[in-house]
């Protein structure tokens, strides 16, 4: 299996992509930007035009931060990579495929995927899980995620738990 490298300069939109994707798939294993790339890359090459159109128009919200890394490189197999590339030109109607256009796109698309596929689950009301009640496993990730709230110190975080400090607090 040949090899090529994917380098890019990083911006906020990929790393924020990549670290959500992360955090969409609970931290699995195999969540490393690498394994992560080569995923949304087997994705990304059945896409349809449209889904691939709407990716790249598709603005994803996100925070300036400072602790961009100063380069982001992922191997990826060579084969795969080329037919995602002839894909994005035939697509596009361009020539060249530009590597953080290429990754900006098919982060986003993967991203969509797992957000439709999310709304999509069903969550059981009641499900015995050894001693745990499904009630108490909810509670349990919720505390997770406020814990992971209290890691971060962006403001849309601080609001967050500022929130949560008041509902505590009422109770």
């Amino acid at each position: 299996m040949e090899e090529k490298y994917v380098s890019v300069k990083p911006t906020t939109t990929i790393i924020t992509l990549f670290e959500r994707i992360v955090e969409m798939e609970g931290g699995v294993e195999g969540f490393d930007r690498q394994a992560i790339f080569n995923r949304v890359l087997l994705y990304s090459k059945d896409l349809t035009d449209n889904q691939l159109i709407a990716a790249a128009k598709k603005v994803i919200s996100v925070e300036e931060r400072d602790d961009l890394p100063t380069s982001l490189k992922v191997r990826t197999n060579c084969e795969l990579l080329d037919d995602v590339v002839e894909r994005f030109k035939d697509v596009f109607k361009i020539s060249r495929v530009k590597s953080p256009f290429l990754m900006r796109v098919t982060l986003t698309a993967y991203y969509n995927y797992l957000v439709e596929d999310n709304k999509n689950e069903v969550e059981a009301e009641e499900v015995k899980l050894g001693d745990l009640r499904a009630d108490e496993v909810s509670r349990l990730v919720r505390l997770n995620k406020y814990l992971n709230l209290l890691i971060h110190t962006d403001s849309v975080s601080i609001e967050k738990i500022k929130k949560i400090d008041q509902i505590m607090k009422e109770d």
